[in-house]
């Protein structure tokens, strides 16, 4: 191991294999939640709710924006941009994940969807044609 403005940095092996590791493990959490929606006790599912939400409407103190700036920083000067990258990519589809799981829930959602897609839609032909008709409504 040797060390950058006095911080520990792994070699590059092991610094692939814990970010891989970690990735994995939040693949796998995101396939789990998933699978197992259905089954998962009220508070788990209250718990991952109110996670969404948080990360969703930004509900987040200056502190943990502080925290986590710094966290960020740690994790690109450790593993690089394409680990945090992928991070990130994995946290969104578990926010995607997690908000379908509410969607489906949802009754009123249902109904909603329901009735949107037994509505008979316009079709527009081709392109120039809807820019056309979009031109002539916000007129």
């Amino acid at each position: 191991m040797t060390g950058l403005f006095n911080l520990p940095v792994a070699s590059e092996y092991e610094q692939t294999k814990d970010i891989q590791e970690l990735l994995d493990s939040y693949r796998k959490l995101n396939r789990f939640i998933n699978d197992n929606w259905n089954s998962l006790p009220e508070e788990e599912k209250r718990e991952l709710i109110h996670f969404y939400y948080k990360v969703v409407n930004q509900e987040i103190s200056f502190l943990e924006k502080a925290r986590t700036g710094i966290s960020v920083l740690f994790f690109i000067v450790k593993y690089g941009f394409q680990p945090f990258f992928e991070y990130v990519s994995i946290i969104r589809d578990t926010l995607n994940t997690i908000s379908a799981k509410i969607e489906q829930e949802n009754e009123n959602y249902q109904k909603d969807l329901q009735k949107s897609l037994s509505q008979d839609f316009e079709v527009i032909g081709n392109i120039d044609e809807f820019i056309r008709k979009l031109d002539s409504s916000t007129k």
